[in-house]
């Protein structure tokens, strides 16, 4: 999906950076989420179990969940449960994207000063970046930019997402070339 963004550049910083937290790519740090609960872990410890006589040819005796975790948790959740700060088993959620991503990839289409571009009242955007805020105005953004100084660089960038919600991410260093 294509759309197009203003970009107002007041400061120092380029339109990369601007740019920048906006962007799909960005690994971001996980979080956690909600404490295990005692059927989780007993349902972990069940299909342990389970998995060593069936598959192993073993025999496991009560395990703890720990002891369980530790030799299953790869395997049973790709180790999605850790101790917090406090000892206490939770949920780790890993995020596949930044879920402030909005762009892809992105086009620098013009840049131009306010005080030159003609029929500025006039300008149609889908989407505004100004002050580091991403503001969906769809249509005209004559009322957000307005008051700024005739110095105020305006960009207009075309930027593209075509991830669907869900669907994994390839990061370029598990793409392999032909």
């Amino acid at each position: 999906m294509r759309s197009k963004l203003l970009l107002i550049r007041q400061d120092k910083q380029t339109i990369e950076e601007q740019m920048a937290p906006w962007c799909k790519g960005i690994r971001i740090e996980g979080y956690w989420g909600e404490p295990v609960t005692e059927e989780e872990k007993q349902d972990l410890i069940d299909d342990y179990i389970r998995d060593m006589r069936d598959v192993y040819e073993e025999e496991v005796d009560n395990p703890s969940f720990e002891e369980a975790y530790q030799e299953h948790g790869d395997i049973y959740n790709e180790n999605a449960w850790r101790k917090d700060e406090n000892d206490v088993w939770r949920h780790w959620i890993e995020w596949e994207y930044n879920p402030d991503g909005i762009w892809d990839h992105y086009v620098i289409e013009k840049i131009a000063r306010k005080g030159v571009v003609p029929n500025i009242n006039d300008l149609d955007y889908d989407d505004l970046l100004l002050n580091g805020e991403w503001i969906s105005v769809n249509g005209k953004v004559y009322d957000y930019i307005k008051d700024l100084s005739d110095d105020a660089e305006l960009v207009s960038i075309c930027y593209h997402f075509c991830l669907l919600p869900n669907r994994p991410i390839r990061w370029p260093e598990e793409i392999s070339s032909p």
